[in-house]
């Protein structure tokens, strides 16, 4: 017996990541069903059901068979090791994962969202993926900017930020039907007839956007600056990002050469100066290169 229980106990740091991600998909499964609102059966009819019963069954056969866990529980070493990041890291990287996939589909894809849980259930996961994905190795220290560096970059984000806002309401002067309509979905979160942030808007664009309007018309009532305002503040972000961005493949002159072009770039700051979504999609595209390169 002593035999027994000591091998089980030898054997519980390598099954931990796999009984906890047990554990975990055995609660956010319970929560993605909903089985009070919608029931068993007609969740289980969905993809996003089907998919997540599997899931589950994956997870429920490794913790039945000790070869598919240990099997599993090398794929995490594996893992952890091409990622550069700790085995701990590797499993609260794929929970964050989990997570924020969970809290979609908790969440629906209609105006009403489905499950209360599912949005801290998706923002719990964007925080699992960031603190999972810290890098075991040391950073090497930065020199600071000098000031000159720190002036010329507060004067371009400062002149991109005034050439994006100068005036919003009334250039560009005409409304467009797209900006209309979108400001409509937007004023459906303020007016509480819509409230799933995860879910779809208008065109089956992502309804965060629209959520981010609705804040602008709650500030400034139904106006055109009211929608237009997020966008300019998008704009301003990606000269920030631009600038990190390229300080970190280059160096902090290249940085600033290429924020002042992006700040002064007709077709940006027009974009940047309407209520589209377009204007997002260059921020985190060169986020993500950023981060990437950064590791």
């Amino acid at each position: 017996m002593q035999t027994q229980h000591g091998d089980l106990l030898a054997e519980t740091p390598q099954r931990l990541p796999v009984l906890l991600s047990a554990f975990a998909a055995g609660i956010l499964l319970a929560i993605s069903l909903d089985l009070d609102q919608q029931g068993l059966a007609s969740t289980l009819s969905r993809a996003s059901g089907a998919l997540a019963a599997v899931y589950l069954a994956v997870i429920l056969l490794s913790l039945l068979s000790r070869s598919i866990s240990n099997r599993l529980t090398g794929v995490l070493h594996r893992l952890s090791s091409w990622l550069g990041i700790s085995l701990t890291g590797t499993w609260v990287l794929f929970s964050g994962i989990g997570c924020t996939a969970t809290g979609s589909l908790a969440a629906g894809g209609g105006p009403r969202v489905l499950n209360q849980l599912s949005l801290p259930l998706w923002i719990l996961g964007v925080v699992l993926v960031v603190l999972g994905l810290r890098s075991i190795e040391p950073t090497s220290r930065e020199t600071s900017a000098s000031s000159t560096q720190i002036l010329a970059l507060i004067l371009i984000i400062s002149l991109g930020w005034y050439l994006r806002t100068v005036d919003l309401e009334t250039m560009p002067y005409v409304l467009s039907g797209d900006e209309g309509s979108a400001g409509l979905v937007g004023w459906e979160f303020v007016e509480g007839t819509r409230d799933n942030l995860l879910g779809l808007g208008w065109f089956s664009f992502p309804a965060l956007y629209f959520w981010l309007l609705s804040l602008g018309q709650s500030i400034f009532g139904r106006s055109v600056y009211a929608i237009r305002l997020f966008s300019a503040i998008a704009g301003t972000l990606t000269i920030a990002a631009t600038y990190w961005g390229g300080k970190l493949l280059f160096n902090r002159n290249v940085g600033l050469m290429a924020g002042a072009w992006l700040a002064t770039l007709h077709m940006h700051v027009f974009f940047s100066r309407v209520a589209y979504n377009n204007v997002f999609d260059g921020f985190f595209l060169i986020l993500a290169i950023a981060l990437l390169y950064r590791g």
